[in-house]
């Protein structure tokens, strides 16, 4: 089927190259995914429960919250959470950045 000399070099350059990189990307990806499903439930169905809950002073601090993030998109947030606060001293590796 793959007879061509051409085709061949490609795919053993595919072999080398391309699942090492897939692997390492599988490898953060997947504990990052399971990581942020948890967080986000467990912060959604705290948000959830304070919206529901008689304490005004809570109530509008959790409209306010769903109002910033629902407000923003999601790259405006990764920057300003990646590059907005080193400039205010604050270090982050990647990973706990996403």
């Amino acid at each position: 089927m793959f007879t061509d000399e051409s085709t061949i070099r490609i795919l053993g350059i595919l072999r080398d190259s391309f699942f090492p990189i897939l692997k390492a990307g599988i490898y953060f990806t997947i504990p990052l995914s399971i990581i942020t499903f948890i967080l986000g439930t467990v912060l959604a169905f705290l948000i959830a429960i304070i919206r529901i809950s008689t304490i005004k002073p809570l109530i509008l601090l959790a409209k306010f919250y769903l109002w910033i993030f629902r407000g923003t998109p999601l790259l405006v947030q990764l920057f300003i959470l990646f590059y907005g606060l080193p400039k205010l001293g604050v270090t982050l590796d990647p990973f706990p950045a996403v």
